[in-house]
C-alpha cells in the first residue's frame, strides 16, 4: 500500500494526510493564538528565533513541534508554502501546487 503524496508550491512532496492535519492545526493556531502562529512561521522560515515557553507548549500541543523545539521537516515545508506575508499581514492559504 502506498501513501498518497501531495506536491507543495516549492516542489516538496509530503504525505497528503500530514498536509491535511498540519493545515487544520495551523487554522486552529491562527484563530486561537496568533503569536504562537507567528512563532511557528518564524521557526519554519529558518530564522534564529526564540519561542516563549507558553507559545512552544501551544504549538507542541498541536503536534507541530518536535521534542527538540523545532518543527518536523514536513511541517516546516507546509508552513513555508502555506503562509504568505510578514507580521500582522500574514495570511494562510493552500500550500499545494496547482
Amino acid at each position: 500500500m502506498s501513501i498518497a503524496m501531495v506536491t507543495l508550491k516549492d516542489g516538496t512532496q509530503v504525505p497528503e494526510s500530514v498536509c491535511i492535519l498540519v493545515m487544520k492545526s495551523l487554522n486552529v493556531l491562527l484563530e486561537q493564538n496568533f503569536t504562537a502562529f507567528y512563532d511557528l512561521v518564524m521557526l519554519a522560515r529558518g530564522r534564529d528565533y526564540r519561542v516563549s515557553e507558553g507559545n512552544a507548549n501551544a504549538i507542541r500541543n498541536l503536534a507541530l513541534l518536535e521534542n527538540d523545539g523545532r518543527p518536523h521537516e514536513d511541517v516546516r515545508a507546509i508552513v513555508r508554502n502555506a503562509v504568505e506575508g510578514e507580521g500582522w499581514q500574514m495570511v494562510l492559504g493552500s500550500p499545494v501546487k496547482e
